[in-house]
């Protein structure tokens, strides 16, 4: 209830501040609409401030979750090679392919770092985004290629 009551109290605050602000912007003295002008200048340059914060802090999620999917990728990785490893000799052909999409990943990583470090102001933000999304498609291909491949290796060992 008290929570509620703040939360309404606060709401208050802004809108009355905002009117006021408002208000002398267009019919206060000369003194009072500067000093509106100069409090609208800072709320634009803080809200732009706050947009790219939060744009630099959803590259770092989006880049985060690229590494933990290529985090996941690597431990199929390592489950096809041990279950491989212990097939023996039926085991070297999915090896050989798992040698392939361990070097797929490897690529797929290098380019992700580079698409992170490219800074070149030439290439829009539009053409970041595609690539990344490019980059997103082949990891979950990945993905798909290693369970593929895994439950090969299931159904191997089991006949």
């Amino acid at each position: 209830m008290i929570s509620f009551l703040i939360k309404k109290i606060i709401g208050l605050a802004i809108c009355l501040a905002v009117l006021l602000v408002g208000y002398n912007y267009f019919w206060g003295n000369q003194e009072e609409q500067q000093s509106s002008q100069n409090i609208i200048t800072e709320v634009k340059t803080l809200t732009g401030e706050v947009v790219d914060l939060l744009k630099v802090e959803q590259e770092k999620y989006e880049n985060g979750k690229f590494d933990t999917a290529l985090a996941k990728v690597k431990s199929t990785f390592t489950m096809i090679r041990e279950k491989a490893m212990a097939m023996g000799e039926d085991g070297h052909e999915a090896i050989d392919k798992l040698d392939d999409l361990e070097h797929q990943g490897h690529n797929l990583k290098k380019k992700l770092s580079a698409l992170d470090g490219d800074n070149d102001p030439t290439v829009q933000d539009d053409d970041r985004d595609q690539q990344a999304e490019v980059i997103r498609k082949k990891i979950l291909k990945l993905n798909n290629d290693a369970h593929q491949l895994s439950q090969t290796l299931d159904d191997s060992s089991r006949s």
